[in-house]
């Protein structure tokens, strides 16, 4: 049947309606279409005997199972919709390192996931996961996988993952590949998304959020900020340290203590440590959730995530406990409703736009 939550005069287009996240990285599709900013890839190592074959039709499974992984993305009539196509045959990328010195295997493996992860992605011709099987040692091999976000999040990889570990073990058993049947395609639970958002109560808990950021600064400025560059993102890089023992155990003590959780702490520590830099009340920083609260929605491969911000008020006064408690009811609060949209929560809060500048978040904690 046509979907009924399209606009008139797209009731016959042939495509399905976008989830609100999908239509998000769809507009920065159509901003930059060569951008690489949200390929994604995992790999996996490999040891013992691999087959090669066993392989490609246990992926080649998952994306029949999962709709989404053979989608792509268009207009109608200035509307974006999603395109579901027929079941393919896939077949992975083999690559063959049996013959490099394996003192060098670590070289070669990053520039080939390198060159894959630089590779764009054409959302409207796909596909848009794409498999790389290196071969170090005759037992030894590495599964790469790569895809654009539209279709799979984090939680996704799990569960392809262990679909794959499922399928594969059936078929070098000789037993026909089985999992539980998907009764919910993720185009209905984004339908289904669509249809919630012209309730009552969907627009009540959206005007609660937007009216909390209303107050709070637009911008998070520290005070070693620099000028944002006018031809979008600079060089970027990764810093890692690791938490000594003795304040993972202490964070752990806490955490049971206060009813909160290792992240809650972590998170409300960087909260206070934002505010100290920026002075900034409230402060607002942003994280990621799964935006899975449909049932169906556990089981589904598919891009659920939603990054909401959290407004927290600094009082001079409040010990850290007193704060923790304040972040961590901010926290669930967030969570009860994260399926709010970020981008209906930007066009519900009118901030001011700059292309320079992220809406609503520019510090985000995961």
């Amino acid at each position: 049947e046509p979907d009924p939550v399209l606009p008139a005069g797209v009731a016959s287009s042939p495509g399905r309606v976008l989830s609100f996240a999908q239509q998000r990285l769809w507009f920065l599709h159509t901003l930059d279409p060569k951008s690489t900013a949200y390929n994604t890839q995992t790999a996996w190592h490999i040891d013992g005997e691999l087959n090669l074959d066993h392989l490609d039709t246990a992926i080649t499974e998952i994306i029949h199972r999962h709709e989404v992984l053979r989608t792509t993305f268009t207009e109608h009539d200035g509307i974006p919709v999603q395109i579901i196509h027929p079941p393919t045959t896939h077949q992975s990328t083999r690559h063959d390192l049996t013959h490099i010195n394996p003192d060098h295997h670590d070289h070669h493996i990053h520039d080939i996931l390198r060159a894959e992860l630089d590779q764009p992605f054409d959302l409207t011709t796909g596909p848009l996961l794409r498999s790389h099987v290196l071969q170090l040692t005759p037992t030894t091999h590495v599964l790469c996988l790569t895809w654009h976000h539209i279709v799979l999040d984090g939680w996704s990889v799990g569960l392809f993952h262990t679909e794959l570990h499922h399928l594969y073990t059936d078929l070098t058993h000789h037993r026909t590949p089985s999992l539980p049947p998907l009764h919910t395609q993720y185009a209905d639970i984004a339908q289904r998304q669509r249809h919630h958002w012209q309730t009552t109560d969907a627009q009540h808990h959206l005007e609660q959020l937007a009216a909390r950021l209303r107050d709070a600064p637009p911008v998070c400025h520290p005070p070693t900020d620099r000028p944002r560059p006018d031809t979008g993102p600079g060089p970027t890089a990764i810093h890692h340290s690791q938490l000594a023992p003795d304040t993972t155990t202490t964070l752990t003590t806490l955490a049971a203590q206060t009813g909160s959780t290792p992240f809650g702490i972590l998170l409300a520590a960087f909260q206070l440590l934002i505010h100290r830099y920026t002075t900034q009340n409230p402060v607002v920083i942003g994280t990621p959730l799964t935006g899975r609260t449909d049932p169906d929605a556990e089981k589904l491969i598919g891009f659920f995530v939603n990054t909401l911000p959290l407004a927290v008020d600094i009082h001079p006064h409040h010990t850290f406990r007193q704060f923790l408690h304040h972040s961590r009811t901010v926290l669930m609060h967030a969570v009860t409703h994260q399926d709010i949209p970020f981008d209906k929560l930007v066009e519900h809060t009118q901030p001011t736009r700059d292309r320079h500048t992220p809406p609503l978040i520019q510090t985000v904690f995961t």
